[in-house]
């Protein structure tokens, strides 16, 4: 009897941990070196200038930073309990309505399999509450994001000379 316990509990573990699923990233050492590994092997670099994410110390600062001032929240997908990419929320009204701002990105041994979507389904279910909508700013040599917002059906409000701008309703 204690053994088939055992197997079931085993079970129950694997299951578990093969999940995929968001939490909010904390100035915790082990998200902080979970955090810049994956920035370093994004590519985030080439789309993002204002983030150094080869360097650990910028990890930690930008962590931390998130956490005590609370302008963003940082939520980490992860998949068999492996941080597998990173969700910015930058809180914010826009046109009256509850808004935030969006910024992601996936390990690179993760991209291109549909983990991006999957985890911004996560957060809309998570944060359907909170906001309305989500807004993105995709620089536009990022096609792959680009197919993202395409792929949720995320509607396209302008552009700049270096970003698409889409917007996704969080109850769609």
């Amino acid at each position: 009897m204690g053994k088939s316990n055992k197997i079931q509990t085993e079970s129950k573990t694997k299951k578990r941990s093969a999940s995929l699923y968001l939490r909010e990233l904390e100035p915790s050492r082990q998200d902080i070196d979970a955090y810049s590994k994956v920035a370093h092997g994004s590519g985030i670099h080439k789309y993002v200038s204002f983030l150094e994410a080869s360097s650990h110390e910028e990890a930690e600062k930008r962590i931390n930073d998130s956490f005590r001032n609370r302008y963003e929240t940082m939520y980490g997908l992860f998949k068999h309990n492996r941080l597998i990419g990173v969700f910015v929320v930058h809180d914010g009204t826009f046109d009256g309505v509850k808004a935030a701002e969006v910024h992601y990105f996936i390990a690179e041994k993760f991209q291109r399999k549909g983990y991006c979507i999957k985890g911004i389904k996560l957060l809309s279910e998570l944060l359907l509450d909170t906001y309305d909508f989500f807004n993105f700013a995709i620089h536009k040599e990022n096609i792959p994001s680009i197919c993202v917002q395409e792929k949720l059906g995320s509607v396209p409000q302008g552009c700049t000379k270096r970003y698409n701008y889409y917007r996704l309703e969080t109850a769609a």
